[in-house]
C-alpha cells in the first residue's frame, strides 16, 4: 500500500493520531519493563504489561486499515504484467498502426478469456462523408448471479499513430482495463460488468454507437452507466481530471470523484469534454463520466513503453475499481440505486447537451450525428418542418449561465444546422432579465428589423431575441412571451 496516498485519506488522519499515541505508550511500556527487570520491581513490570496492552489496542486500527485498504500500489503487479504482454505483442506485430492494434485486441481477448471473461471481438466497416472506416470492438463481460442485473460499462479507445511513442497512451489504456478486469474477476458481483475497447480512428465514438446499437432492448434497459478513461502516455505523474459531456456532475461522476479522492487524495472539479467516446454514449442515452490523465504543459511524454509512469496507470486502475466496487456491491447499494431510479427530470438533467460561452462552437458538420455530438444531446425528430422547410428536432441544452437545461428545437436543412430555438417558458428569466444577461456577456446588441442580437465571434454564433409574433418565432417555444434563438454569424 502507498503510504503517501494513505496520508491523504481523511479516514487515516484520526487513525494516525491514535497510532502516534500508541507508539508513545509503547515506548513508555518498554521503559517500565526495563526499569522493573533491572531493579526487580514487580509494580513496574505490571505497569509495563498494562501499558503494552493499551499500546497494542491503539496501534491495531491503523495497522489493520493499512492491510485492508486498496490503492494503486495493489495494482502494480497487474499493470507490469499487462505492459509486458502489450510490449511483447508490439515487438511481434511491428509499428504499423492497423496490424498492431488488431494484434493487441486479439491478444487482449485471449488473456481476458483465460481470466474467465466472456469475450467478443467484432469488426465492421462504416461510411461517412470522408469515406469508409473500420470499427473494431472488444467486449469482455463478467456476468452477475442475477440474469436481470444492472450493467456497468468500463470503456476506453485505442487510436495510435503507428509509432511506439504514439502507442504509449494505448498501452496505458490497455493496462488499466486489463488490471481492473483481472481484479474484478475475483469479486462476486451483483451487477454485470462489461469492459469495452473501441477502435475506429475517431476516439471510439463510432465504436460506441456500434456497440449500443448491437444491444437488445432488455440490455439497454439494464444499462445504468458508463465509465470511460483515457491516459495520455506520459513518463511524469500529472494527476487526473474528471469530465462529463455537458460539464455537469451526475451520480457516476460523483462516485468517480469520491474514488479519486480516496485513492490519491486528489480533488477534481468536473469539466466539460465533448471530444471523447463518453459523448457518443450520452447521445445514445447512456450517461457517464470520463477519467482522464491531467494535461501538464511541461510533462514528459513516454517515448517508449518502458518509460510509462506505472504508478499513475496503477492509480487509474485503483480509482476505477474502487468506483465499480461501490456500484456492484449489491443490487440495492445506494450508488447503483441512484443510477437505476433516476426520475425523468434527473435523466434530462444528466443527458442534456450544452452550449456555453467560451466552451462551445456553433460550427459543426451537416449530418445529424455531427450536430448531436457538437451539442452533446440526442436529437428526436418532431416530424414537423419550420416556415423555411427545415426539418426540426427536439433536444435539451444547458445555455449561458443557467443551471438547468431547457428544451430546444434544432432547425436542420440539407446543408446543416440553421438555428436552435429555445423554449422561453422554460428559462428562469424574463425578456428584460435575459437581455441584461446577454449584455453582461457580450456587450451592447445590434437591432435588426425588430430583432436584437448579440454576436459571439469565438463561437461563431448570434443570440437573437424577438417578439413572440415575429416571422422567425416558433409558437410552441414562445410561452415566455418572446422568442429566443441562436444562429450562426
Amino acid at each position: 500500500m502507498n503510504l503517501s496516498n494513505l496520508l491523504k485519506d481523511p479516514i487515516d488522519i484520526p487513525l494516525l493520531f491514535i497510532y502516534v499515541v500508541g507508539v508513545l505508550i509503547m515506548v513508555y511500556s518498554a521503559m517500565q519493563f526495563v526499569h522493573g527487570f533491572l531493579y526487580k520491581k514487580k509494580p513496574y513490570i505490571r505497569s509495563g504489561v498494562k501499558t503494552f496492552i493499551i499500546a497494542v489496542v491503539l496501534l491495531a486500527p491503523r495497522l489493520l486499515y493499512q492491510h485492508i485498504r486498496i490503492d494503486g500500489s495493489d495494482y502494480l503487479k497487474e499493470v507490469r504484467s499487462s505492459l509486458k504482454s502489450v510490449s511483447s505483442v508490439f515487438d511481434t506485430a511491428g509499428a504499423a498502426d492497423n496490424s498492431n492494434l488488431q494484434a493487441q485486441l486479439e491478444a487482449l481477448s485471449e488473456r481476458l478469456s483465460d481470466a474467465g471473461y466472456s469475450v467478443e471481438l467484432t469488426s465492421s466497416v462504416g461510411n461517412d462523408k470522408d469515406g469508409s472506416f473500420t470499427v473494431r470492438n472488444l467486449s469482455a463481460a463478467k456476468s452477475a448471479s442475477d440474469a436481470d442485473s444492472d450493467i456497468i460499462l468500463i470503456s476506453t479507445s485505442l487510436d495510435s499513430d503507428g509509432t511506439e511513442a504514439g502507442f504509449t497512451d494505448d498501452a496505458a489504456n490497455i493496462s488499466v482495463l486489463e488490471s481492473v478486469a483481472k481484479k474484478s474477476q475475483k469479486t462476486n458481483t451483483a451487477a454485470e460488468i462489461r469492459f469495452l475497447v473501441l477502435t475506429d480512428g475517431r476516439g471510439g465514438q463510432d465504436g460506441a454507437y456500434t456497440y449500443i446499437d448491437s444491444l437488445t432492448e432488455s440490455e439497454k434497459e439494464r444499462l445504468i452507466g458508463n465509465i470511460s478513461f483515457d491516459l495520455t502516455g506520459l513518463s511524469d505523474y500529472t494527476g487526473f481530471e474528471t469530465s462529463t459531456s455537458n460539464g455537469v456532475d451526475n451520480p457516476l461522476s460523483v462516485i468517480i470523484g469520491s474514488s479519486l479522492k480516496r485513492m490519491t487524495g486528489q480533488k477534481a472539479n468536473i469539466m466539460q469534454n465533448k471530444e471523447s467516446l463518453d459523448t457518443a454514449f450520452q447521445v445514445k442515452g447512456v450517461s457517464g463520466v470520463l477519467l482522464k490523465q491531467a494535461y501538464v504543459e511541461k510533462a514528459d511524454a513516454a517515448k517508449a513503453l518502458d518509460k510509462l509512469n506505472e504508478d499513475e496507470i496503477a492509480d487509474a486502475a485503483a480509482i476505477i475499481s474502487d468506483a465499480v466496487n461501490e456500484l456492484i456491491r449489491s443490487q440495492n447499494s445506494g450508488a447503483a440505486a441512484s443510477l437505476r431510479t433516476l426520475s425523468s427530470d434527473e435523466k434530462v438533467r444528466y443527458s442534456s447537451g450544452s452550449f456555453r460561452k467560451d466552451r462551445d462552437s456553433f460550427m459543426c458538420g451537416a449530418s445529424l450525428k455531427e450536430i448531436s455530438e457538437n451539442f452533446g444531446t440526442p436529437l428526436k425528430a418532431t416530424g414537423i418542418t419550420d416556415a423555411y422547410g427545415n426539418e426540426t428536432y427536439e433536444g435539451h441544452l444547458y445555455l449561458l449561465t443557467f443551471d438547468s437545461p431547457v428544451p430546444v428545437i434544432f432547425h436542420v436543412s440539407a446543408s446543416g444546422l440553421e438555428r436552435v430555438t429555445i423554449d422561453t417558458g422554460s428559462i428562469s428569466s424574463t425578456k428584460d432579465e435575459l437581455t441584461q444577461i446577454l449584455k453582461n456577456l457580450f456587450g451592447e446588441p445590434e437591432d435588426t428589423s425588430g430583432i436584437i442580437l448579440w454576436k459571439d465571434e469565438k463561437a461563431n454564433a448570434s443570440y437573437c431575441i424577438g417578439d413572440s409574433g415575429s416571422p422567425d418565432a416558433v409558437s410552441s417555444m414562445t410561452t415566455g412571451g418572446y422568442s429566443f434563438y441562436i444562429t450562426s454569424n
